[in-house]
């Protein structure tokens, strides 16, 4: 089995992707047409929608940068439950998700393993320097 579910995620050690759920990516789609047109919100529901979109981040790329406003505006609620007006800079954030979602084809191929090198040096401050990589070795004097 090449595709597991993990954490809501759908993974592919095959094709080496990450994607959302259909599901998971009608909800999202849903819920930012619905704060696209909201002009007020409390901070409970903020906090909703922020959540969902730090999930959401995982697979996305470049988004992250996309929901710092969002939290920014977060900060600045008196209580859970009072209401406050939406600033413009939200719904441009919204509005970036949204077009990056009319774009995006759910998937976010994941960056295969890069190979680990060793290398050990060491100096010595009356002799010079020197290192090891694998099977070969170097070392060369240092002025003082």
């Amino acid at each position: 089995m090449t595709c597991l579910k993990f954490l809501g995620l759908e993974l592919n050690s095959v094709t080496i992707e990450a994607r959302l759920p259909l599901n998971k990516l009608t909800y999202l789609w849903e819920a930012l047409l619905e704060w696209e047109t909201c002009r007020h919100c409390n901070l409970r529901d903020l906090q909703g929608i922020i959540g969902y979109l730090e999930f959401c981040i995982q697979v996305i790329p470049h988004s992250h940068t996309f929901i710092h406003s969002l939290i920014n505006f977060s900060m600045t609620f008196p209580s859970s439950f009072s209401l406050r007006h939406m600033p413009p800079y939200t719904h441009t954030d919204i509005q970036w998700w949204l077009s990056c979602l009319q774009a995006w084809n759910g998937i976010q191929i994941l960056d295969p393993l890069k190979p680990m090198l060793h290398m050990y040096t060491d100096a010595s401050s009356t002799k010079g320097l020197g290192g090891i990589f694998g099977d070969e070795w170097f070392s060369t004097r240092c002025p003082g």
